[in-house]
């Protein structure tokens, strides 16, 4: 779940919500979020403890941990995603290359691989792979070393 479906689903739950401090305390939780990089994924324990923690909750707040707890589970960029919940886009490039992902097939096999318009293109192959391929997760970033990174930051 990202960032905004998590904002999205509190939200939703504040509407629903009869209890004033229940409404409050999604509301801080909803700012809480907001304030957080729009790249980052949000877990149901963040919200859990910035709510627990912050002093102005109060009411029933066993209800609302439950209300948030029953939220959908997220789901980091690093960890796999079925094929049967969702692909990424076909024939992506970044630049002029590919992007590649590590994808798993039925067999437990691991290739490195881009998804083309027919089908997942491992990257040492010009042939699509005949098996079934059941999950697929993006590639680490690249290691850099600290010279390299300190190079870049200069650039800026």
């Amino acid at each position: 779940m990202t960032k905004e479906i998590a904002i999205h689903n509190l939200f939703s739950l504040k509407l629903r919500s009869r209890v004033t401090s229940d409404r409050d305390a999604l509301g801080i939780a909803i700012k809480a979020l907001e304030q957080q990089p729009s790249d980052d994924c949000v877990s149901r324990k963040a919200v859990i403890d910035h709510i627990n923690l912050h002093p102005y909750v109060v009411g029933n707040r066993s209800t609302l941990v439950l209300q948030i707890k029953t939220l959908p589970s997220v789901t980091p960029k690093a960890e796999w995603i079925p094929v049967s919940e969702r692909l990424p886009k076909e024939n992506e490039y970044i630049g002029n290359v590919c992007k590649y992902y590590l994808i798993q097939d039925e067999y437990g096999d691991m290739y490195v691989a881009h998804l083309s318009n027919v089908g997942w293109i491992p990257m040492d192959s010009l042939k699509a792979i005949g098996n079934e391929i059941i999950a697929w997760k993006e590639l680490p970033q690249p290691y850099k070393a600290e010279s390299e990174e300190s190079e870049e930051d200069g650039k800026l």
